[in-house]
């Protein structure tokens, strides 16, 4: 059937500028037959244009039934818009709920010691308004005890040996450089400090927050499960767990450093090197 079909496409292409003439018998009435004359280019132009026609009336019907909805994966992006900001949401109220549970504490130790407590900084904090609040929150910690004190001595190296993919853009809210490696590809403690955090957000995957000398904290974001718990203390060199693709803003495997000090956040390109 095939090739009947291809040998009648293949003559009626050889010609195609030349005028045909089509008979048809009917059984019921043989000596009356209905003749039809056409040109092969014709038909051949008809039978394109249905063709396309008929794909782009798919196509449109695809697009505008919830079938296409599937097909072009516009439910699957709007969904993921309504996470982001319902995880922003969740982040608003987790700090608010922070620094409720701050002022209460203030307030207990008010009651119970008779002494007022006071929160003294040695310059003034300018973190930008388009900071996320679970960023923000790096900029009260104190620092702890236990481990060096000694100035960090800059540059040091970077916590892998990822490729750059992103740099520092504080004014698109993207407050560190992203190192792009494989998935498992292990990162290392940049200098020596101690863990104040090591959790599981919806937004970046698991977060740890190392804190070190002189204000300085440094951050690593879209990690797989942390190696440290919060409290450890660690040296500069450390494991601290693995490269992942975790949290919804993680767009392939690779690791978001920052570095903040004293509750500012700094380019890490003019702190650390590959070297």
């Amino acid at each position: 059937m095939l090739s009947y079909l291809q040998q009648l496409l293949a003559e009626l292409y050889r010609s195609r500028n030349d005028s045909l003439n089509l008979v048809l018998w009917r059984d019921s009435d043989p000596d009356h037959p209905s003749s039809y004359r056409f040109t092969p280019i014709v038909l051949l132009l008809f039978w394109l244009l249905t063709i396309l026609g008929g794909s782009l009336l798919l196509g449109l019907v695809l697009y505008v039934t919830p079938i296409g909805e599937r097909v072009f994966n516009r439910e699957d992006d709007a969904l993921r818009a309504q996470v982001i900001s319902l995880g922003q949401r969740i982040l608003s109220i987790q700090d608010s709920l922070d620094n409720r549970d701050a002022q209460l504490d203030n307030i207990k130790q008010i009651l119970y010691d008779g002494q007022d407590t006071l929160f003294k900084v040695s310059r003034p904090i300018a973190v930008p308004d388009s900071a996320p609040l679970v960023d923000r929150r790096a900029t009260v910690y104190q620092p702890m005890g236990g481990f060096s004190q000694a100035a960090i001595r800059f540059p040091i190296r970077f916590p892998n040996r990822g490729t750059l993919t992103q740099r520092f853009r504080p004014e698109a809210g993207h407050f560190g450089v992203d190192l792009s490696a494989t998935t498992g590809d292990p990162f290392f403690v940049v200098a020596d400090g101690a863990v104040i955090s090591a959790e599981w957000t919806l937004m970046f995957g698991f977060v740890i927050k190392v804190q070190h000398a002189e204000g300085y904290i440094s951050i690593y974001k879209h990690t797989d499960r942390p190696l440290r718990n919060e409290g450890e203390l660690v040296r500069q060199g450390d494991l601290l767990g693995f490269i992942s693709n975790t949290g919804i803003l993680s767009s392939g495997p690779h690791l978001h450093l920052e570095l903040w000090k004293d509750g500012v956040p700094l380019d890490p390109e003019f702190y650390f090197t590959q070297r």
